[in-house]
């Protein structure tokens, strides 16, 4: 389809001097989507357009040139991981559900580059979809994009004590060692 050359744009959601974000018609199929134009020489080096279509469901398209970099990506209606888990009354069982599919989410994101890593998992970016661990993929940079090499480590903790603030939580010792063996796996 011609996410990337068949489009109107609606507005404009979120723009610096890194990138645009345009909520954007597409007119072959009359479906929305955001079109997310990079055009900061740094990010469109560590962008893989392949990787991106072929990993991420949500990632619709993909492509760039020397000067831009275009990721089409679809418009979700889900809730944030953050007020899922505030909001819903969780088991045990739930819960630890819930933090092994993280684990594996989080998991598939170690071929990308810190950069894209830190943008992938933004609160606003990790969703809940029918019980679904989703990622929103719309990235954003900020100017200061200096990253730590535990990001992963660092976001997957805060989402573990959320979760245990919200929705305290007695394990068994089977649970305490499936959960060590899926935090020892990363």
């Amino acid at each position: 389809m011609g996410y990337l050359n068949n489009y109107d744009v609606k507005e404009i959601i979120f723009e610096n001097n890194l990138q645009r974000i345009t909520r954007c018609m597409n007119n072959e199929n009359e479906t929305e989507f955001y079109n997310n134009i990079i055009m900061a020489p740094r990010i469109i080096e560590l962008i893989d357009s392949n990787l991106l279509v072929e990993q991420m469901e949500t990632i619709l398209a993909s492509t760039k040139n020397e000067d831009r970099a275009y990721i089409a990506t679809s418009i979700l209606d889900s809730i944030p991981l953050e007020d899922y888990i505030i909001q819903t009354d969780l088991t045990m069982s739930d819960q630890l559900n819930l933090t092994e599919r993280l684990l594996d989410t989080f998991l598939k994101l170690e071929e990308y580059p810190d950069l894209i890593q830190e943008s992938m998992i933004q609160k606003d970016n990790i969703l809940v979809a029918d019980g679904e661990i989703v990622l929103r993929n719309l990235l954003k940079f900020s100017q200061a994009y200096d990253i730590s090499e535990s990001v992963l480590v660092k976001e997957v903790g805060k989402f573990a004590k959320l979760l245990n603030l919200h929705q305290p939580m007695r394990l068994s010792l089977s649970q305490t060692t499936l959960f060590n063996l899926k935090a020892n796996s990363m």
